[in-house]
């Protein structure tokens, strides 16, 4: 009877001498980097990059159009493009289209079509508002 081997497979000791090579947290010898180790470039006495103020940069996320030339508006979160209007049904909000009231909605067009519905224009934009 042949006896077992317990050797590992080829993929496995592979990748735990992969995770080896990579350092342990404590490691030494070039270019081990600790927890407590600032990161390249950044000032170990004041925690900020080497030649910047201290002073926290503003988050700067998307920029979204600006609507002021009228070729959109705000509905929501969102924002919608002219010919649309804005519609808040059950806790949603979005943008709807009637094609009857192309190319100008207004609410004296979409009311009927939106029956149980309230509408208020806003900024020359129609506002629908369906249930509560």
């Amino acid at each position: 009877m042949r006896a077992r081997s317990h050797l590992l497979p080829p993929s496995l000791l592979v990748l735990a001498l992969a995770l080896l090579a990579c350092g342990t947290p404590g490691a030494s010898g070039p270019g081990a980097k600790g927890a407590s180790d600032p990161p390249m470039g950044v000032s170990e006495a004041s925690g900020t990059p080497a030649g910047a103020s201290s002073k926290p940069a503003a988050p700067k996320g998307p920029q979204g159009p600006s609507c002021e030339d009228g070729s959109c508006f705000v509905c929501g979160d969102g924002i919608c493009p002219a010919g649309f209007y804005c519609q808040k049904s059950g806790g949603v909000t979005g943008c709807a289209w009637a094609v009857e009231c192309t190319p100008k909605p207004s609410c004296s067009c979409i009311g009927p079509l939106t029956r149980g519905c309230s509408c208020e224009e806003r900024s020359g934009f129609p506002h629908v508002i369906c249930g509560s």
